[in-house]
């Protein structure tokens, strides 16, 4: 006996095979994320910098944060490295930065990324300007490129860029998101302060090294919630019980 199927059956089996394999293609995604994550997110809630190694000045976590808490405005200017020092060269990194306190005889504070060091911390800084009122509207965005010099301090007139007036003079005790996107392989640099574009360049030094936090001219300041995320970060390398992890559980669960 023949069976006869109707174009109605044809539509509900067509359907339910659309469904299966979208089915399959997210499991399978999430697979592949899971197993080949290149992203990493240090949100220190669990009162430890694990993975972070210091190269100079005072850091701490407190209060699920990370502080550089001690004044400081000569060389070496407080340094610190993430992802145990690994060296990486196309990357995206984001945090919050808050200036905690201006330093007591300087009218700047300067806090931000390092990234493509050396092992003698020649290499790049991107860092907020903060300043009180000394020059612009407001503080700004600056990348600079630093260089040990022969007293083995770091050249201060390296600056290669500057995003001008991206938050208010004065400004301290509030957050602001900076997020940088780095190249090497195009040389290229693209950075927001707060969501807006603040700078967009071409390098002319290699971008591929230790990749961190930076601080000078300061009387203290805190970073939290850091991402990184590029080639050659392992997934060993995400925190199993970070935002990150978190963030993905919460999504897995909704499939």
């Amino acid at each position: 006996m023949k069976t006869r199927i109707s174009n109605k059956n044809l539509a509900i089996t067509s359907n339910w095979g659309i469904c299966l394999l979208f089915s399959l293609v997210v499991a399978f995604t999430f697979m592949l994320i899971e197993s080949n994550a290149e992203a990493i997110l240090y949100d220190f809630n669990n009162g430890k910098a694990d993975g972070w190694t210091v190269f100079a000045g005072t850091w701490e976590v407190k209060d699920g944060e990370y502080h550089m808490p001690k004044e400081v405005n000569a060389a070496p200017y407080p340094l610190t490295f993430a992802l145990d020092g690994k060296e990486v060269g196309e990357f995206t990194i984001e945090a919050k930065v808050r200036n905690d306190k201006f330093h007591s005889s300087m009218n700047q504070s300067h806090d931000g990324f390092a990234f493509g060091i050396d092992s003698k911390a020649n290499g790049y800084v991107l860092y907020f300007r903060h300043h009180k009122g000394l020059t612009g509207a407001g503080g700004s965005l600056v990348l600079r490129w630093m260089a040990e010099d022969a007293k083995g301090g770091f050249n201060p007139n390296a600056d290669v860029a500057e995003g001008a007036d991206v938050f208010a003079a004065m400004d301290v005790g509030n957050w602001h998101v900076l997020k940088a996107e780095v190249s090497d392989k195009s040389k290229t640099l693209k950075a927001w302060v707060d969501g807006k574009q603040a700078i967009d360049i071409k390098l002319d030094k290699t971008a591929s090294g230790k990749v961190g936090l930076w601080a000078a001219d300061i009387g203290a300041a805190s970073f939290d919630d850091i991402s990184i995320n590029g080639t050659g970060i392992p997934a060993t390398d995400v925190q199993p019980n970070s935002k990150l992890s978190t963030k993905w559980g919460s999504i897995k669960a909704e499939y």
